[in-house]
Formats: C-alpha cells, sequence, structure tokens
C-alpha cells in the first residue's frame, strides 16, 4: 500500500528501516539446552549446504544465519527478477526515480511503498514469506496432481520462458500418482485445523510457525536434485513464489499508477482495486502458455485468500487501508472472466483452477471446525501454551518458542500478549502467593523481560515494557491467561 513520503533517498531510507527492525539474536540464548526445539548448536544439512555455496563457513551457526540475512534480501531478490521477467514493469516505472525494494526482519503481513527524495522505497516484512509459505505448501499438498502441475509449470514458463524436459514431467506424475493417497486420512479434518491454528497463531501473536505438517515432510533438496520432482512441498513452493510475484507487482502499481499525487486519500479502497486489477493485468500481459496464466491467476488468489484468513481470525477488527479481501477475489474473478487477454482454453483453465482452489479453501475451513484438537481451544494463542506449560510443571519448552518467535521480528501483538500474561500473573500471585503454578508461569515470563533488561540498547526492551505499561493501565479479561495449575483454560 502507498504511504507516507520520506525525506531521504530510497536507499537511506531502507538502511534506517532495515536497522530500525533489529535482528533479536541474543534472544535465542534464552532457549533452555534440549528444550526439545531445533538444534541452535548446529545447522540442518540443507542449510549448510547453501551457505557453504555462498561462502559463509566460519562463526556460530547464529553469527553465520546473521551474515546469510545481511547478504540475500529476499525482496530485492525477487524485484530485480520481476523487472527481467515482465519488461512492462520496467517501462511503467522508468519515470519513477529510483525504485529500490528490501525486507525488513519484521512479522507483519504487509506490504509498503514510500515515497522517497528521488525515487520509492518498496519495504516488505519477511514475515509475508512465512505465512505466505506455509499457507501455499499446505494448499498445495492436498490439491489434484493436475493443479501441482499447473503450478509448478505455469512458475516456470513464467519465470524462465521454458518447461521442465518431458523425462522431468514424467518422473514428476509419476511421483504423484504414487503418492497421492498419502494425504487421503488427513484432508480436510486435520488439514484445516492445522490452517486455523497457523492463522489464530498469526492473529493472537503475529508470528507464523510451520504447521506440522510442513514440518513432517521431508526437506526440499536443492537443484537440480531429482528429488524435487513431485515432492510433496514442491507444487507449493511454486504457488508462494506467483504470489510474491502477485504481491510486489502490487506493490509496484501503486508508483505506476501514480497513487502519490494527492488526488484521492492515500490508501483508498479504490486504489486498492486498481493495483490488484495492475498486477494480475500485467502478469497475463506476459504469458506466453496457457499453464503460466492460469499459475498467475492462483498466486494473486491465494495472496487475497491470506489476507481473508487473516480477516477471519482478527478479533480486533484492525484498521486497514486494504478492502475485505472477499470482494477483491470476487473482483479477480469477475476480471478473469471477462478478459480479453486470456484465450479460451487459459480461461478454462484459470477458472477450473479457481474452482478447485476456492472449493478446497471451503473444505479446509470447515474441516478445521470440525477437527477442534485441544490446542485450537478459544483464548490467546500464548496464554493456553503457558497454561499448558504450567500444568506440566516445565518452562522449557514455553521459553524455547517464545526465543523464536521473538526472532521473526517481535511483532507487537506477541509483545501484548507476554505483557498480558505479565500482569495477570502479577495480579494472581498477590492474591494467592503460595501457587506455585502461578510462581512457575511468572518465572518464565519474567525470563524473558530479564533478557530484554539485560540488552538495553535493544528495541525490543521498550516494546515488552511500553505494552507491560498499557496492560497495566486496562482491565484484563479472565480468558487471557490461566496462572492457577488447577485449573488451565
Amino acid at each position: 500500500m502507498p504511504d507516507l513520503q520520506v525525506h531521504q533517498t530510497p536507499e537511506e531510507f531502507i538502511a534506517n528501516e532495515r536497522a530500525r527492525y533489529e535482528t533479536f539474536e541474543w534472544i535465542l540464548h534464552l532457549v533452555p539446552a534440549g528444550a526439545g526445539g531445533t538444534d541452535l548448536t548446529r545447522l540442518p544439512s540443507e542449510i549448510e549446504e547453501q551457505l557453504t555455496r555462498i561462502g559463509i563457513r566460519e562463526g556460530s551457526p547464529i553469527e553465520r544465519m546473521r551474515e546469510a540475512n545481511r547478504r540475500i534480501d529476499w525482496v530485492r531478490d525477487e524485484f530485480a527478477q520481476l523487472l527481467d521477467v515482465f519488461p512492462n514493469v520496467r517501462k511503467s516505472l522508468a519515470s519513477a526515480g529510483d525504485v529500490s525494494a528490501a525486507a525488513v526482519n519484521e512479522a507483519e503481513f504487509n506490504g509498503h511503498v514510500y515515497r522517497c527524495k528521488g525515487g520509492y522505497a518498496i519495504i516488505v516484512p519477511t514475515g509475508v514469506l512465512l505465512l505466505t509459505s506455509f499457507t501455499a505448501e499446505l494448499y498445495g499438498m492436498f490439491s489434484t496432481s493436475h493443479f501441482q502441475r499447473t503450478m509448478v509449470l505455469g512458475d516456470k514458463l513464467l519465470a524462465s520462458r521454458s518447461a521442465d524436459p518431458w523425462r522431468e514431467q514424467l518422473q514428476r506424475a509419476a511421483r504423484l500418482a504414487e503418492t497421492s493417497g498419502n494425504f487421503l486420512a488427513l484432508y480436510p479434518r486435520q488439514a484445516g485445523a492445522e490452517l486455523q491454528i497457523l492463522f489464530r497463531r498469526y492473529s493472537d501473536l503475529g508470528v507464523s510457525d510451520p504447521p506440522d505438517l510442513i514440518r513432517a515432510q521431508s526437506t526440499m533438496p536443492l537443484p537440480p536434485d531429482p528429488r524435487r520432482l513431485g515432492h510433496p512441498l514442491e507444487a507449493g513452493n511454486h504457488l508462494r513464489q506467483l504470489a510474491i510475484k502477485f504481491l510486489m507487482l502490487h506493490e509496484c502499481a501503486h508508483i505506476a499508477l501514480n497513487h502519490f499525487d494527492g488526488s484521492l486519500a492515500q490508501g483508498t479502497w479504490t486504489q486498492e482495486f486498481d493495483a490488484d486489477l495492475w498486477a494480475v493485468r500485467t502478469m497475463l500481459e506476459s504469458t506466453t502458455s496457457r499453464y503460466a496464466a492460469a499459475a498467475s491467476v492462483l498466486g494473486a488468489w491465494l495472496l487475497m485468500t491470506i489476507a481473508r484468513h487473516a480477516e477471519a481470525f482478527d478479533k480486533a477488527k484492525s484498521q486497514t487501508s486494504h478492502p475485505p479481501a472477499h470482494e477483491r477475489i470476487d473482483n479477480l474473478w469477475t476480471y478473469v472472466r471477462g478478459t480479453n487477454l486470456l484465450g479460451r482454453a487459459s480461461k478454462r483453465l484459470a477458472l477450473d483452477c479457481l474452482e478447485e482452489a476456492q472449493t478446497r479453501q471451503v473444505a479446509l475451513n470447515r474441516g478445521g471446525w470440525e477437527f477442534r484438537e485441544p490446542r485450537f481451544a478459544g483464548g490467546n494463542a500464548l496464554a493456553r501454551f503457558l497454561s499448558d506449560c504450567i500444568a506440566k510443571r516445565t518452562l522449557d519448552p514455553f521459553l524455547d518458542q517464545v526465543a523464536r518467535w521473538l526472532y521473526q521480528g517481535a511483532p507487537s501483538r506477541l509483545c501484548h500478549s507476554l505483557a498480558t500474561a505479565r500482569v495477570e500473573l502479577e495480579r494472581k500471585n498477590k492474591k494467592e502467593p503460595k501457587d506455585e503454578g502461578i510462581k512457575l508461569g511468572l518465572d518464565a515470563v519474567m525470563q524473558v523481560y530479564g533478557t530484554a533488561d539485560r540488552h538495553s540498547n535493544s528495541v525490543l526492551k521498550d516494546m515488552l515494557q511500553d505494552a507491560y505499561w498499557a496492560a497495566l493501565a486496562r482491565p484484563v479479561p479472565d480468558d487471557q491467561v490461566s496462572g492457577s495449575s488447577a485449573s488451565p483454560p
């Protein structure tokens, strides 16, 4: 979405934004040894291989990952590829001056465009990549082989104008046929529950965790490993790339359509609808195959569907510059049905894929509500997790997970939840000073606060403290946190 003008060059503004969203790698020292999460003393073999490829061989795992984050900016790379894949974008932005793009270590799901001195800056939080990846992989795993093939071929044809050799396509088809029944027992109830847990946690805490069904799959091998062909996460990997292309084009549209000229209030719904259609039209104008056309439409649909999921779980009904996601999806359907950019075969394939995606979304939603695991009960996600740790008389899982969540960029919602937990536990501790469960829970939360306090120059200390003062100033709902070991929610 378009944002306010800043009096810096795009590169200066990006440097300041990246510094503002610091990486809290020191918070990982909060993770207890043997807590059960990922081993932080060594990197997985596939990550080791990638770091070695780019020449990062020295240092601890945290130091090496920090260096990788410094060198590799996925938004900058996506933007550069965008200009190569879509020549019309380069022409549309030619008069805009210096247009730069960058990722920031922040967990929210929203891109921003800033008018700067001499150009524009596109800023996208890394949270966009995480939430898009996990959602795309869940949808991809449980789609038909025809849908998966369309996503893979379409993305490849869009990005490189060439498909896999026929031998590789046959290998993919054979593996998909071999594994097609593996996930039937998980669809739609358990898969739907995983999807709803993903978005409930994002709504409550502003973080994105890989669903258990994704964790259970073997890691996607690096190219050109033939084991990638037909891998359970392959289609989702390409669907994510298509959604990210749409997002980047949507942000470029705000610049190309001059949404900063002052004739309309910045961030109006009309601008957002126009940016959506500009992005879809730009993708379709560059396609030379029905697979690429259908895949482009599905990338736009996925990003809008993620927004729809996020809206459904937004208990606070947060203010946003974007129109309701269901209206954006309706506009997408209308555009695909009426556009002359799609031939008959391309339009039929695009509408068939949209129909399958929409049908599966409804099935996953219904299945998720029917599954209703205990961990998906009502209340705040952090409160439920802390209550479970209190009941089991162990803090290790809580400290392990909260540290990893904070490492994603310390979203304000997570700080709010931690502060709310602290305030209620302090109040309960005054009323019931001998309750060991309350003491255990308060100790867990205070370990997080204490670790931040020891890094006084960090913005995280201020974020947690500000959230604490705000929590003290308001009544605490009964369902936010349970401090009692006797009756966890």
